[in-house]
């Protein structure tokens, strides 16, 4: 699989993750109650966004293209509190910080394990 390849593989993967996390934001709070709603609301966001993140970084060619996916996937977020009282869910400051921190922890994650790949890939013989 060449390098472009792999990129457009990452991209439709953030695309899709995007798009699921557009869908469960913004359904009725009714319909996400139960077994997901077990795990903390901020952590479903923080690791959402992280997930979000690591394709940004994954989907990116260069470090422009990766800041801008991470900054549409923030600018995303912040448009989806401001949307989602019109579907009956409320607005909260709180989960733009939990987002905005996955997104954050993303950064620092591929960096090491772009770091630990890389000595992996150099142990080899």
């Amino acid at each position: 699989m060449t390098f472009l390849s792999r990129k457009r593989l990452w991209f439709a993967t953030w695309l899709v993750v995007l798009i699921g996390i557009t869908i469960g934001s913004l359904l009725p709070f009714e319909a996400v109650a139960g077994p997901a709603s077990l795990i903390g609301d901020k952590f479903q966001h923080f690791g959402a966004y992280c997930l979000l993140g690591i394709l940004s970084l994954l989907s990116g060619q260069d470090r422009r293209s990766r800041m801008y996916l991470l900054t549409i996937s923030l600018l995303w977020s912040i448009l989806i509190e401001v949307i989602q009282p019109a579907t009956g869910r409320h607005f909260e400051w709180a989960d733009i910080a939990a987002n905005s921190a996955g997104l954050t922890a993303s950064i620092p994650l591929m960096l090491l394990f772009g770091a630990g790949y890389q000595k992996w890939q150099s142990s080899k013989i």
